[in-house]
């Protein structure tokens, strides 16, 4: 399977297990990955990324499921926090970005959701997601203040 019809997939799985995705035409992208497009003026870029270990290389081949930590998680928004620029130019309205993992190795014993969403993201995107492949569990990550 080739990167776009992976990311494809992606999307409509996050899109039947988001209960609160919002309607609007669904195209596939370059950057963003997709827009979702609800009428002339309002529209929501969508990037996919997975989560990996921080400071190894994104397409490192063989690299191994990374833990989840908030540096991991730090890591995977850095990574796509530069092309936020290029995504401005096209006049989308609201930025999301959906990190995924197929596999939650968790090395605290914490439930999950506490564990996740007590996490505070600094993000140009307005909402960033970790989207738990093989749970089918999305946690919407909250952003900092003034970021």
């Amino acid at each position: 399977m080739n990167q776009r019809d992976e990311e494809r997939l992606i999307m409509d799985y996050f899109r039947k297990n988001y209960p609160d995705f919002p309607k609007g035409i669904l195209e596939k992208s370059e950057s963003p990955d997709f827009i979702l497009r609800q009428n002339h003026h309002y529209s929501i870029g969508i990037e996919i990324t997975r989560l990996h270990e921080a400071g190894l290389p994104k397409n490192n081949p063989g690299f191994p499921v990374a833990e989840l930590t908030f540096e991991n998680i730090e890591a995977s928004v850095k990574n796509k926090e530069g092309k936020l620029a290029l995504y401005r130019k096209k006049k989308i309205s609201y930025f999301w970005l959906i990190i995924t993992t197929d596999y939650i190795r968790n090395p605290e014993p914490a439930n999950n959701s506490d564990f996740i969403t007590g996490w505070e993201i600094n993000s140009g995107f307005h909402k960033v997601f970790l989207f738990d492949l093989f749970e089918k569990k999305i946690y919407s990550l909250r952003k900092k203040q003034g970021s």
